[in-house]
């Protein structure tokens, strides 16, 4: 596939070069030429690429051009900047329905044959399943006994 991509890229430059003789190519043009050199060095360019750069700066264009206010604009683009960090990081504005408190190994031997069997037939091994003892569910606590 990388040898296929290097003969399209080369098909293309110098279609561009045929089609627009006038035109210069830009230096775009040639990086492109090294990529399944690179592809072969590295592995798939993911990692290099700039997307993620692009769309901060998108981000701080579209900021700038709702403010309407252009005293301080760096100051005011890092505070939204770091603000939008914040948010980003500060993780699930909702708890979870759902809270499991006390929490242990499945043992079995503790429950009947029938209950044993029914274990087996679910796929439900000791090592692999867990037994909450207390639970919080939309705000209201339950545990064994209640």
């Amino acid at each position: 596939m990388i040898a296929y991509v290097n003969v399209c890229i080369e098909e293309y430059l110098s279609d561009g070069c045929q089609l627009f003789p006038d035109n210069p190519l830009k230096p775009k043009h040639h990086f492109l030429l090294h990529y399944p050199e690179l592809t072969l060095s590295f592995g798939t360019l993911i990692h290099l690429w700039t997307m993620m750069f692009e769309s901060k700066h998108t981000y701080i264009k579209t900021c700038a051009r709702h403010l309407h206010n252009f005293k301080h604009l760096a100051k005011t683009l890092a505070n939204r900047h770091q603000l939008l960090q914040t948010y980003y990081t500060a993780g699930s504005l909702f708890k979870p329905s759902l809270v499991c408190e006390k929490v242990s190994l499945l043992n079995s031997v503790m429950y009947n044959k029938k209950v044993q069997e029914l274990f087996h037939t679910n796929g439900m091994s000791d090592s692999h399943t867990a037994v909450c003892y207390s639970v919080v569910f939309r705000n209201i606590h339950y545990k064994s006994g209640y």
